[in-house]
């Protein structure tokens, strides 16, 4: 992982097996940033999954339950093969999506600016009976 992942894998422990890595969403200056921890049991990839941690002050309530939803999904599907490739991407374009919904481009924003302002209008004042 190391090798792939660079500075953004660190080791906390090596004996215990527990790892970290920093996940960004790829912008040249990123917006979200996730730390996931892991711990690999010495029955994993094998039997046993690895125990996780999401780490990120802003990843509460069901954002954090549907990409922890999202990990154990794709563990459940891979039984007995090595993973940690998959979640990390997993939680990159999870990162990348709230990227994009959370800083639309300036056409999308001037879009939903017009919407709005056509749904202030009261369709019953328009259109009288």
């Amino acid at each position: 992982m190391a090798a792939i992942y660079g500075e953004e894998w660190c080791v906390i422990d090596e004996n215990a097996k527990i790892f970290c890595i920093r996940v960004t969403d790829f912008m040249d200056d990123p917006k979200w940033t996730l730390c996931l921890q892991v711990m690999l049991p010495s029955e994993y990839p094998g039997t046993a999954p690895p125990s996780y941690q999401l780490n990120a002050p802003w990843l509460k309530g069901q954002e954090r339950a549907d990409l922890s939803n999202s990990l154990e999904e794709i563990y459940v599907h891979n039984m007995g093969e090595s993973i940690l490739y998959q979640w990390v991407e997993k939680i990159r374009d999870a990162l990348i999506q709230k990227s994009q919904i959370t800083e639309p481009d300036p056409d999308v924003k001037k879009k939903t600016e017009e919407v709005e302002v056509e749904s202030e209008e009261d369709p019953i004042l328009e259109h009288p009976p």
